[in-house]
């Protein structure tokens, strides 16, 4: 927690800032950050501006003495990706722009929220430098991002199949695939808890998932994702968060992926910026957050998750097989 203090500590310097815009300036889960907010209001560091921000006291400046106000360094053209769409993927933006102007809302129901229109793009410009989209297999496991668009968009793919809970969203993109008339693209309904149909096993150069992140829930979309892979270079792209994951489970599933035969390559923080309307989850599952929140919602992109790359490195060795029902555990641990 001296981590996150320091962080806090030293985004305040630099001005008030709201629990939102705190969030996305610090690297800790949110059960930590919040619980790092309520101790240093008990010490009496903080206070709120007359627009609900927070902001130091000055037993807060105090304490801060001696640490640099939050500088900036996030590069303004990549968004700390590091790459910058030129060329075709230049030219894919606003095409994929206008197909998800239409799509369906998310439903909570899925645990859905939305990552922006570069985000989804940079997926696939990342898989493409790292040689996992010409010519090759895909497979996204889920995909209310639409990335499957966007990498069709592009037309290098040789394959491209979604396998998606959410019947609104299969329709979708099966209605947006047959407009463009890519004969290599189809989504169809699937479930992550039943077995993952045979015709899907040891098929695809590379899977797309954003998995939950729960603990058996995230292993569960892990391992379907290695049963779905061909073998020894094939790659698996994922999103994980900080903010609902402490670095205990972290640790676990690292080690539980390696044992699979999965060996990650690379992790890109702060990759995905998620348009979340609701943010009522915050104040339901992290109490101590409360006293924290504004009254008005989030003024950009503050959930933000990390894209990870792994590579199998032996045959891949699922951890779960066959169906595997979890009910509600599924999405809450």
């Amino acid at each position: 927690m001296e981590r996150l203090r320091r962080q806090i500590l030293r985004a305040l310097l630099h001005g008030p800032a709201t629990f939102w815009q705190l969030v996305s300036l610090q690297d800790g889960d949110l059960a930590a950050f919040a619980g790092t907010l309520e101790e240093m209001a008990r010490q009496g560091l903080l206070e709120y501006t007359t627009d609900g921000a927070l902001a130091l006291s000055p037993e807060g400046r105090r304490q801060a003495s001696g640490l640099l106000p939050r500088q900036e360094w996030e590069c303004p053209a990549c968004e700390g990706k590091g790459m910058v769409p030129r060329g075709l993927f230049a030219r894919v933006l606003p095409e994929w722009e206008a197909l998800a102007a239409s799509r369906p809302a998310p439903s909570l129901n899925f645990d859905q929220g939305y990552i922006g229109a570069r985000d989804a793009l940079a997926r696939v410009l990342f898989m493409y430098r790292r040689a996992d989209l010409e010519g090759r297999s895909l497979l996204f496991l889920g995909d209310d991002d639409l990335t499957s668009l966007a990498a069709g968009l592009t037309g290098l793919a040789g394959e491209i199949r979604v396998l998606e809970i959410d019947s609104r969203l299969v329709e979708f993109l099966n209605r947006t695939a047959r407009s463009r008339g890519w004969a290599n693209f189809r989504a169809e309904t699937y479930d992550v808890q039943e077995p993952l149909p045979e015709n899907y096993c040891r098929r695809f150069d590379a899977v797309l998932t954003d998995p939950v992140e729960t603990r058996q829930g995230f292993l569960l979309f892990l391992s379907r994702c290695a049963e779905a892979l061909t073998g020894p270079g094939a790659a698996v792209y994922f999103g994980l968060t900080r903010l609902e994951t402490d670095l205990v489970k972290w640790h676990g599933w690292l080690r539980a992926l390696l044992d699979m035969g999965l060996t990650p390559t690379d992790l890109l923080p702060a990759f995905h910026r998620y348009e979340l309307e609701n943010t009522s989850f915050v104040a339901e599952e992290y109490p101590q957050a409360r006293a924290f929140l504004p009254d008005r919602p989030p003024s950009g992109p503050w959930y933000l998750s990390a894209l990870i790359r792994l590579e199998v490195t032996d045959t891949p060795r699922p951890q779960y097989q066959g169906p595997v029902y979890l009910g509600a555990a599924l999405y809450r641990d």
